[in-house]
């Protein structure tokens, strides 16, 4: 257990693809060995503070009629947020923390799902976005994560809200997200995660990577 104390890890991957019920059991395994162990998510985790909720609503719903870059950055404030007031003082506090979607999410789902890179390559040119890709990656912190666990594959079906700017995106925009996830998984030599018949057996599978 001393390779998860005092380390911010983080779980990614895209929806329906069993990070999040892997996330909380690992949580809990982390306790029951006696880790002191915070556990947050991103976007909208209350524990930062009453606005979160708010924010979570700025992120996900398609109703509040956001353009492309105030819906991102919207993520990145809540981003911001959570790191000011979570993560940053519980690593300094000595605790491990366990994240569930960091920045990583955005470039996925924002820059590369909606082509905002590609728009921003277009308006700024390449140098210039590449640059701004850069900070997204770490914005307002120097907090990078020390494991990340990758779930590649999809294992269920996502029950549609019909106000989620995110859970009703075209396949291409789907194919986007995860193109971006596995080369960043290659880049950053992310842990891969398979998925078990159940979140005991992926589990075990994670703590075996």
């Amino acid at each position: 257990m001393n390779q998860y104390k005092n380390k911010f890890i983080v779980f990614e991957g895209a929806d329906t693809c069993g990070k999040s019920s892997t996330c909380e059991l690992f949580v809990e395994h982390l306790k029951s060995n006696n880790i002191d162990v915070v556990k947050t998510f991103q976007p909208g985790d209350t524990e930062w503070g009453p606005l979160a909720s708010l924010f979570r609503s700025l992120c996900k719903d398609k109703r509040h009629n956001l353009s492309e870059y105030g819906n991102l950055f919207a993520f990145l404030l809540d981003r911001a947020e959570c790191v000011d007031k979570i993560i940053r003082p519980a690593l300094k506090e000595g605790k491990t923390v366990v994240c569930d979607r960091y920045t990583y999410s955005t470039i996925a789902y924002q820059l590369y799902g909606k082509n905002l890179i590609e728009d921003l390559t277009l308006t700024c040119g390449q140098e210039i976005a590449m640059a701004l890709l850069q900070w997204f990656k770490n914005p307002y912190t120097d907090i990078i994560p020390d494991i990340v666990y990758y779930f590649p594959e999809k294992v269920g079906n996502r029950i549609n809200d019909i106000n989620d700017k995110f859970d009703n995106a075209t396949d291409d925009f789907n194919k986007r997200v995860q193109n971006a996830y596995h080369l960043m998984s290659i880049k950053h030599n992310w842990k891969i995660v398979k998925p078990g018949s159940s979140v005991e057996e992926t589990l075990t599978n994670l703590l075996g990577v």
